[in-house]
């Protein structure tokens, strides 16, 4: 509609528009007189009034189409120069009127109102010249009705073509929804088809990695258990070929060993085989029936709760029967030709007593990795996820307690032998305390000291010593509560610490590169030391 009307004001404006074009184009266009004069539609000269001067002045007038063109004259009365006025007929029109001089002309402008008085000699030339000046603009005006008519029959025609558009567009949205909601129909269905692919892939990617964990899990279970059977079957090897035979040999004429070195290196092993042949049993039982949601976490954590007092206590005695048990290899002849007798059957071909006696250490850290890998392959929807953390959770806490009881006793070992070790008069000065404990001994060089003396590190104080065989004289201490800083560098193979002491020297120990290393165990004793606040004065 809009449309409409832009289309309806060009038509009935036209004439403005058709005078400001033609204005524009002769504006730019130069008109010479040789391009007019050839084939002129009309011509003839005409007396024109000046607008300004108002004075009388003959001029060639010269019609070619729409336009009429003003040209002077000479003293030939011929056109000469260039066009002085060009005139569209289409809105100018003429028409006789009287004034100072007789056969006069009104020449006006329909739209600006713009006039120009024009004459001629005679009323005939008159007539010509009104009858040549109003065809063109009567041409237009019937043009421009005429535009007018076939605008309106145009605007009635639209009017229907927009009512039969209105049906048509209300029809083609009526097929598009139906089209819509059949290709959203197809879309819908397309994407169902391809969720239900994706789905299916899902799931069996889903199965895929179950089925994986379930076979892992069944393979860590076997794994389990084939290493508890072994190491059953070793324990027993100990039991039945060596702790009864040879209790049985220590009551006749002919021992072999002692009771008491029996009871020293083979009797700790038989809780231990105890508590294990249990756990063995469970496990297989537990493994006959093996489906994919069997548990086995409350079942280890449940035995660990057993285990820990027989671990606990041969973990503990583990340093005094390996030796025991070294000595009598290395010296009882008896016992060596009795380990050789056995060893003479094929299955016992390989026996060795200390790769036995060593298992019960390393067995719980197997447990530990077995579990821990279980719970890696066991999903977290599975019933037994929890149970295995228990179960692991317990066999940490065994793990950890054997380790600090194992730590508190090298630690009191280590501590009774300094203490018997010490020689000289500053040794008799120490004030030794429960809480202090050994860190480290070593070689060391001090400061720019040839002679290599041997350091001992406590939590409370560092010992300097001369070492003479399994003696050592004490030569200086250095309390930890007086380091103010220590700092450290590695040259080479030797790290080389400074220790700056309140009141004291700046000391520098030169000592071999080790793992841990020398300056991180001093400067973390030294951290804790001041975070605990505990002095040899308390």
């Amino acid at each position: 509609m809009k449309q409409l009307l832009i289309l309806s004001a060009i038509v009935l404006f036209s004439p403005i528009a058709v005078y400001l074009m033609m204005k524009k184009e002769n504006s730019k266009k130069k008109i010479t007189i040789d391009e007019v004069i050839q084939s002129p539609d009309d011509q003839g000269f005409l007396w024109k009034k000046g607008k300004w001067l108002r004075m009388w002045k003959k001029r060639f007038f010269l019609r070619k189409g729409v336009n009429l063109f003003n040209f002077e004259a000479d003293s030939n009365m011929k056109p000469m120069g260039e066009i002085r006025d060009v005139f569209d007929l289409r809105v100018w029109r003429a028409e006789k009127t009287t004034g100072d001089r007789p056969h006069m002309i009104r020449f006006v402008h329909s739209i600006t109102k713009d006039e120009h008085l024009l004459s001629t000699n005679t009323q005939d030339e008159v007539k010509y010249w009104i009858k040549v000046l109003n065809d063109c603009y009567l041409v237009a005006q019937y043009e421009n009705k005429v535009a007018k008519i076939i605008l309106c029959q145009s605007i009635i025609r639209m009017r229907k073509d927009i009512k039969q558009y209105k049906k048509l567009k209300i029809a083609a949205t009526k097929i598009q929804t139906i089209l819509r909601k059949h290709n959203i129909r197809n879309t819908y269905l397309e994407k169902k088809k391809n969720v239900i692919k994706c789905q299916s892939v899902v799931r069996r990617w889903i199965c895929l990695r179950r089925f994986k964990l379930v076979k892992r899990r069944i393979l860590i279970v076997k794994e389990l258990v084939a290493t508890e059977t072994s190491y059953v079957i070793n324990l027993q090897i100990v039991d039945s070929m060596f702790t009864q035979p040879l209790m049985d040999l220590s009551s006749t004429n002919t021992p072999i060993l002692s009771p008491e070195e029996i009871a020293a290196i083979f009797v700790p092993i038989q809780p231990i085989l105890t508590v294990n042949s249990m756990l063995l049993e469970d496990l297989e039982s537990r493994l006959s029936q093996w489906h994919v949601d069997k548990k086995i976490g409350r079942l280890m954590a449940n035995h660990m709760n057993t285990m820990k007092g027989a671990y606990v206590t041969y973990i503990l005695d583990y340093p005094e029967i390996i030796s025991s048990l070294t000595s009598v290899i290395k010296k009882n002849n008896l016992f060596t030709q009795y380990i050789s007798k056995i060893r003479q059957e094929d299955k016992y071909r390989t026996l060795d007593l200390p790769s036995i006696f060593i298992q019960p250490i390393q067995r719980l850290p197997r447990y530990e990795l077995l579990l821990k890998d279980l719970i890696k392959h066991t999903p977290k929807t599975h019933p037994d996820y929890s149970e295995l953390h228990t179960g692991l959770d317990m066999i940490t806490e065994v793990t950890k307690d054997i380790n600090e009881k194992r730590r508190v006793k090298d630690n009191s070992v280590a501590f009774n032998k300094l203490k018997g070790a010490l020689t000289g008069k500053l040794a008799k000065t120490i004030k030794w305390a429960p809480y202090h404990i050994h860190l480290r001994e070593g070689d060391v060089q001090v400061s720019n000291n040839k002679k290599v003396m041997y350091m001992f590190a406590l939590n409370e104080f560092l010992l300097f010593t001369q070492k003479d065989k399994d003696k050592h004289k004490l030569l200086s201490i250095i309390f930890v509560k007086n380091i103010t800083s220590m700092s450290s560098s590695v040259e080479g193979t030797v790290e080389k610490i400074v220790i700056n002491v309140q009141g004291a020297d700046t000391l520098t120990v030169s000592a071999p590169r080790s793992s841990p290393s020398w300056s991180s165990l001093l400067e973390k004793n030294l951290e804790e030391y001041k975070t605990r606040g505990i002095t040899l004065s308390q």
